[in-house]
């Protein structure tokens, strides 16, 4: 079973402007929303993949209600703790013909102590041997960066596979239960070697000081779509040369969506790393990792370079 756990979703509304100006009333077009929040992206992701996953989240108000029922329209199980404040709504204005955009997030929710332990109680009662957790994202207001550390904790007892995905004080808090995969933003990355991640040399040291601690996996998110994948036993980095545009929407939930499908279904690291990538690229193809069907995926495969570092 695969399990994503969503502390922080949103409902994320995107429009376009034909030019970004101050102080006046901007004319939008090519409106749209779509399901947010780290893990629920990766749901999202691993549904296009054609992996089962259950998505668990805080969700409350008519935005909580608009996510439940939009992953019931894609086919995607949910179950949520329901809170009295709103799940939140982020707004992504892109400028038309451009890279330039602004991105508004909002914190979110404030989480009560109830409603931290209902969720505790529901992970207590949905784990099981051998699940994969993707426990990813921020944490809304209220809750302390210790509370990933908690919950590893739990899912470590359950003798479940966790994949950690945050970043900031709840990585941090988060990573000193050794889960089993990590996939850190750069800075925290960097953070954790005590140095600039400049080529791939430094990305391996700063994979190799994560795998050092105990931690049986860690994937790194470089340029685009390149994406290092490493083990105790061997680095992998995945890349499509000359690659694709530079932005889109989650595709850092596209990336960990390539390899929770990849360990489902006992890929090799190669091949998992080959379809993080492939999935990364075709998401930044097609705007966002919602827009992105499997043909899009499939059809970048062969195209993906995969070397084989050595770990020493």
């Amino acid at each position: 079973m695969i399990i994503t756990h969503t502390a922080n979703p949103s409902i994320d509304r995107f429009v376009t402007v034909p030019r970004i100006r101050f102080n006046e009333s901007l004319r939008c077009k090519n409106a749209q929303i779509e399901l947010g929040g780290k893990g629920i992206n990766v749901s999202v992701g691993l549904n296009t993949l054609g992996d089962d996953s259950l998505a668990i989240a805080w969700a409350g108000g008519e935005a909580g209600h608009l996510l439940e029922n939009g992953l019931r329209s894609r086919g995607i199980a949910s179950d949520f703790v329901w809170v009295e404040e709103e799940t939140r709504t982020n707004t992504f204005i892109n400028e038309e013909d451009s890279e330039w955009f602004i991105q508004l997030n909002e914190l979110g929710p404030h989480i009560s102590q109830k409603a931290i332990q209902e969720m505790l109680d529901k992970v207590q009662s949905h784990a099981m041997v051998d699940d994969i957790w993707v426990v990813s994202g921020s944490l809304p207001q209220a809750v302390a960066p210790d509370y990933y550390r908690d919950l590893i904790s739990i899912l470590h007892d359950k003798s479940c596979r966790v994949f950690l995905e945050t970043t900031g004080p709840a990585f941090d808090a988060g990573k000193l239960e050794t889960p089993f995969f990590v996939l850190p933003e750069l800075a925290d990355a960097e953070k954790y070697l005590g140095s600039p991640i400049k080529n791939y040399e430094d990305a391996k040291r700063s994979a190799l000081a994560f795998l050092r601690s105990g931690i049986q996996y860690v994937a790194l998110h470089l340029e685009k779509s390149e994406v290092l994948l490493a083990s105790q036993m061997e680095i992998v980095l995945a890349t499509l040369p000359g690659d694709a545009p530079s932005s889109a929407h989650s595709v850092g939930g596209a990336v960990l969506a390539g390899i929770v499908h990849g360990f489902t279904n006992g890929l090799t690291i190669q091949e998992t790393a080959r379809w993080a990538s492939a999935f990364a690229n075709a998401a930044l193809r097609n705007g966002s990792l919602a827009n992105t069907q499997l043909p899009d995926i499939q059809s970048l495969l062969p195209r993906i370079d995969v070397r084989l570092f050595n770990v020493m």
